[in-house]
This record gives structure tokens, sequence and C-alpha cells, in this order.
């Protein structure tokens, strides 16, 4: 994780970099059970082999590659591929608790908490990741205003209903730990009901307040659901 740090901020913008935990399908580890494992995925955005090879030569600097279970370099994609890989990471017919945070600060002070959450995945579907996309491009004037160079979310994912509590504990407590360093989350994987987080930024959220006074007082339209007086974009623990 500090060599992922250290590597990738400033890479090629043409790069997509993500660090996923999870575990591995038997036929990868020679039907050995090896306990989650952190998948380093980078995609290099051109048509151009020699240029994505360039692009990607940061990873071949990590220095733990010669311990990797499986080394997958240069080969040729495409979306449906990729799109592919994310069916099979999230199966159909299936339970889902999902919740994320946008962090910052010290990652030499976070990163053994999140090593704790990426090493405790409850079952073998679950998964937890890491994106990375420093440093940060200017935002436009947009309604999801908030982000942050790192950006953490976990997937828990079973089939048995009888597991809902325990799976959806896990999810809690993977997301509780790390408010320390907690700015905000992306709405799209998130329940304001469950958890209230900062998700916009100051500025925009209240020129939404503003919107919805001058042209729905009566609040008919319905907004976040997060309490009977909606969303109040704050981060629980720090009111």
């Amino acid at each position: 994780m500090r060599w992922a740090y250290d590597t990738f901020t400033g890479i090629d913008t043409r790069v997509e970099i993500v660090l996923v935990a999870q575990y591995l399908p038997p036929e990868l580890t020679g039907g050995v059970d090896v306990g989650p494992v952190i998948v380093v995925s980078g995609v290099a955005i051109t048509d151009d082999h020699d240029l994505s090879v360039s692009l990607l030569a940061p990873f071949d600097t990590c220095p733990v590659i010669d311990q990797a279970i499986v080394v997958d370099r240069h080969n040729p994609t495409t979306l449906p591929q990729e799109l592919e890989m994310q069916y099979l990471q999230n199966p159909e017919g299936h339970r889902y608790c999902v919740d994320n945070a946008w962090l910052e600060g010290d990652h030499d002070a976070f990163i053994p908490t999140l090593a704790t959450v990426f090493s405790s995945l409850p079952n073998r579907k679950t998964f937890a990741l890491w994106y990375h996309q420093a440093p940060l491009p200017p935002i436009s004037d947009m309604a999801l205003s908030l982000q942050s160079e790192i950006y953490f979310s976990a997937y828990t994912v079973w089939e048995d209903e009888a597991d809902d509590e325990l799976m959806q504990a896990w999810t809690a407590s993977a997301v509780r730990t790390m408010e320390p360093w907690t700015v905000g989350q992306y709405l799209g994987d998130s329940d304001l009901s469950r958890r209230e987080v900062k998700f916009m930024a100051d500025e925009n959220f209240a020129r939404l307040k503003e919107i919805q006074a001058a042209w729905d007082p009566e609040n008919l339209f319905v907004g976040y659901l997060a309490g009977p007086n909606g969303a109040t974009n704050r981060n629980h623990w720090e009111a």
C-alpha cells in the first residue's frame, strides 16, 4: 500500500489504477485457499501497445511482485472484457450491502487500519477496493462536488437472508473504522438513512437548498432519504 501511494501520485492520466481486496478463484491458486489477496490493477486507455507498456512501467517497480500468485502484464483488453469481469464480481441473484469513503490525511497512519479491513472479508464473494486518482483534476460546477484523491469502498455480497445482520454489520464496521480519515462519500454507493456522511461541497449544498426553497417550497419532490428533514450534508461523527 505504501508503494502504491508513493508510486501512483501523478501517474499518466490515461492509466486507471485500482487495488482490490478479494478472494481468488481456486483455478488461480492451484486449489489452495490462500485467504484474501490484493489485486493491483492498471489499465492504460490507449490503442498503442508500446505506449501502454511505457505508461504501465511503474507497476513493475512493486517491491513484492516476486511474491505475486499471478502476474499478468501488458495484455490488450476491451471494454466488453472489462465489463465481463465486473459481472463476475457482481453476480445477479445475490444480496448486497455497500458503503464507501473519500479519504484524506497521512496514509502512513491509516494504511494499517485499511489493511485490517482488507484482510477481514466476511466471505469469498465480498470485496473492497482502493481507487487512486491523484492529483485531482479541476472539478466543474457539478452536484457531486466532493472528492478526494483516495476512494475506499466495501461491497459485501452474500446469498442467504439469514446472514443479513452479520454482513451488514461487517460493512458498517469497515467504513466506521475509516471515519478518522473520511471527508465524505460517493452518494451512488451510500445509504444516508443508515449513515449520514457529507457528499457535496458546502457551497454546492447551500445552492441546492436555495433552489429547493425557491422552486419547491412545499417539498413536493422527495429529497435524500436521511430522516424526516432530509440530508444535512454532514459527517455524523463531527456534529
